[in-house]
């Protein structure tokens, strides 16, 4: 009996998962930058700017970095957007995440912690999608104590907001 000789074949045309792969993060990015533009005066774009660098691109890089050398993430299937371990657009869509975060940010105490655990939530939803999408994995028990580290994050963000704006204040 002859045995048909299957051969395997690339095609040329992408899979909608390697797509959703490859353009998740850019197109993620691309829509909260658009939001950024329309909603945060251009006289207050800079400002938010800043803090947006300070406690989201660089607080990711960090975040990110710590957790990977214990071993409770790992990014993966960044493809041509791996730059050091780390997918390129994760910091730049953390700083404008974060831009619109301390723009809305809310002054009455009882507001400002539903906001902080609001955005919490919303983030530890959109690390569900990485994993979903294979761009992301958590490690061990870290897929259910990921919400305190991103209650941390936007405590922080919100703590250090409200001490260097209130330091401009004058008195």
């Amino acid at each position: 009996m002859l045995k048909r000789k299957e051969t395997f074949t690339v095609s040329f045309f992408p899979t909608y998962q390697s797509f959703l792969q490859n353009l998740f993060f850019p197109s993620f990015t691309a829509i909260v930058a658009l939001a950024t533009l329309i909603l945060i005066p251009r006289y207050l774009y800079k400002k938010y700017l800043i803090y947006g660098f300070i406690t989201g691109a660089l607080g990711d890089i960090i975040l990110a970095y710590t957790l990977e050398f214990f071993n409770l993430i790992t990014y993966k299937n960044a493809g041509a957007f791996n730059v050091l371990g780390l997918n390129f657009w994760a910091p730049i869509s953390w700083m404008l995440v974060h831009m619109l975060f301390l723009y809305f940010l809310p002054h009455r105490r009882f507001f400002l912690y539903t906001y902080v655990l609001g955005f919490a939530m919303l983030s530890r939803v959109f690390s569900e999608i990485l994993v979903n999408l294979n761009l992301f994995e958590f490690n061990g028990i870290w897929s259910y104590l990921s919400i305190l580290a991103f209650l941390g994050w936007y405590s922080g963000t919100a703590w250090f907001y409200r001490r260097v704006e209130d330091s401009y204040k004058i008195k």
